[in-house]
């Protein structure tokens, strides 16, 4: 099938074009045909599958939901929270995905280098208090 050959084949996606132009020839009255042909060749740079899974990359999008789902729905829609001030959950997710990603201190230098002298001192033990969440 041609959702295989893209999938599979290296030049998969090029054979899939091929396929839906002829497609498009045959059954010129066909609008959806042409529809998804654009489509095709817009995006052709982003479906080159089997590279990517050769690359042992990801094609699909189920790791990012996850990762979704783990870092903010959990967190932030947990029962009982609540959060008072206008993106205070966006700040928390940010933060978060800081920590998580294990980029929290190199970010952190720089928020710092940006502010100026700081009002208070991030320690070690005060930073897993404040952002137990996050394991």
């Amino acid at each position: 099938t041609l959702h295989q050959i893209l999938k599979d084949a290296l030049d998969g996606i090029d054979r899939v074009i091929r396929a839906l132009r002829y497609l498009s020839r045959k059954h010129p009255r066909r609008k959806v045909i042409s529809r998804v042909l654009a489509l095709f060749r817009k995006q052709r740079h982003r479906m080159h599958y089997a590279e990517f899974r050769a690359r042992r990359m990801q094609i699909g999008s189920g790791p990012v939901e996850a990762a979704n789902k783990t870092l903010f729905k959990v967190r932030i829609k947990a029962s009982g929270m609540r959060w008072s001030e206008h993106g205070t959950g966006q700040q928390i997710s940010t933060f978060r995905a800081l920590w998580k990603s294990g980029r929290f201190d190199a970010a952190w230098r720089q928020i710092s280098r940006a502010l100026g002298p700081p009002m208070f001192e991030f320690r070690s033990r005060n930073q897993h208090n404040i952002l137990s969440m996050a394991n």
